[in-house]
């Protein structure tokens, strides 16, 4: 992040596994999405408190870019 210029509090971590994702994430002072994909990461996982819980790549893109429409 010191190499482009941002820091780690204007960062979201997008990933699926609460355990290294998440935690990793806000550890470093960055915003964690977490996508729940039980198919792949199963339904027990540790909640680590995402900011933001949604179920793909699809619903995540209509959260962050509500006027792009869905893709």
């Amino acid at each position: 992040l010191a190499g482009i210029g941002v820091e780690a509090s204007q960062c979201l971590h997008i990933g699926d596994i609460q355990r290294t994702d998440v935690a990793g994430a806000k550890a470093l002072g960055m915003a964690a999405a977490w996508i729940h994909r039980p198919k792949y990461a199963g339904n027990a996982q540790e909640n680590y408190s995402p900011d933001l819980a949604v179920t793909g790549v699809g619903q995540l893109a209509q959260v962050l870019l509500p006027s792009e429409g869905s893709l």
